[in-house]
């Protein structure tokens, strides 16, 4: 997606801006994004509709495309010190002189020919190539033959219209994400889970967490769920807001630990309506938080035919990471 269209998508989409003042108290507007990422948050977002910055780019991965709507949220404490700039295309611009005199010397060289270079061959390259993407397709293979099993045992213990959330995860979401996110050393944990495993935290109803070798444990996944039926009159905040902070308390664990331009993922569940987010820090203090895709559970065995639907999207979905 070019600069262009990224523009002409938040200049006439409604989109909704999560304002971080002070790095905790969060307002929420339905105003357009701002024409600037990093100005200051003390206010609720200006009503009116400018087109973002260019340092406001999509440079997420187009595995999966924006859907029709894409978040900004801004804190004004977070410092985009870990952030690779090559990685949103600012690289060096010695790199473009110093790529000027090697197609200068390979100009020089155009009329050499190589007689040990036989045009018919193909390259070992192309053959491991197409061996990765055969290794691929059975990892695929495999995944979706083991979230099929799963299925199997839910709907031998289904229960119709399920309000309680830890059943609700296990028979309507447990049997895809956990091999999905297996597959990626990534473990889940059910059940009202503190953020980073941090007691001041955020509570998400489903967390999945890396391990590294030294040790150390990260969370990647978040997941909010309203079970169908169920409301919650107390509630103080919208679980789409609470799923922002935390996937916010997740890409700031990371950059202090000082890993580049981390990308986490968060799943909203409401009824039976999935919602798929990511989202990364891309300038100082400007994060994104993308919305990939909608999707619909399976309400019953019957909805089995929408299995693979959900397959596929969780695969793409697992390859952010």
């Amino acid at each position: 997606m070019t600069v262009s269209e990224m523009n002409r998508r938040w200049r006439h989409k409604e989109n909704l801006v999560l304002a971080f003042g002070d790095g905790n108290a969060i307002t929420t507007s339905s105003s357009s994004i701002s024409s600037t990422c990093n100005a200051p948050m003390s206010t609720a977002p200006s009503s009116t509709s400018n087109a973002p910055s260019s340092t406001c780019t999509n440079s997420f991965t187009d595995d999966l495309p924006l859907f029709d709507q894409s978040f900004v949220i801004q804190d004004s404490t977070r410092s985009k010190r870990n952030i690779d700039a090559a990685a949103f295309g600012e690289g060096d611009p010695d790199d473009d002189e110093d790529n000027d005199d090697n197609g200068k010397n390979d100009h020089d060289h155009t009329n050499t020919i190589d007689e040990n270079n036989d045009p018919d061959d193909h390259s070992d390259g192309d053959d491991d190539d197409d061996d990765d993407d055969d290794d691929e397709n059975v990892d695929d293979l495999l995944l979706t033959t083991n979230i099929l099993d799963n299925l199997v045992g839910a709907f031998q213990n289904w229960i119709d219209n399920c309000v309680f959330e830890s059943t609700f995860i296990q028979q309507h979401l447990s049997p895809f994400m956990i091999p999905v996110f297996q597959r990626l050393s990534i473990t889940l944990r059910l059940g009202e889970t503190h953020i980073n495993n941090d007691p001041t935290s955020l509570l998400a109803d489903y967390v999945s967490t890396y391990q590294t070798t030294s040790g150390d444990k990260f969370d990647f996944l978040s997941c909010e769920v309203k079970p169908f039926g169920k409301k919650s009159s107390s509630q103080v905040q919208s679980d789409f807001t609470k799923l922002g902070k935390e996937l916010k308390q997740m890409v700031d664990k990371l950059l202090d630990y000082g890993v580049e331009s981390p990308v986490v993922v968060g799943v909203l569940v409401e009824g039976y309506s999935m919602k798929t987010y990511s989202m990364r820090l891309i300038e100082d203090g400007c994060y994104i938080f993308y919305e990939h895709g909608s999707l619909t559970l399976l309400q019953s065995p019957q909805d089995v035919h929408g299995a693979l639907i959900i397959i596929e999207h969780l695969i793409q979905y697992g390859n952010i990471l």
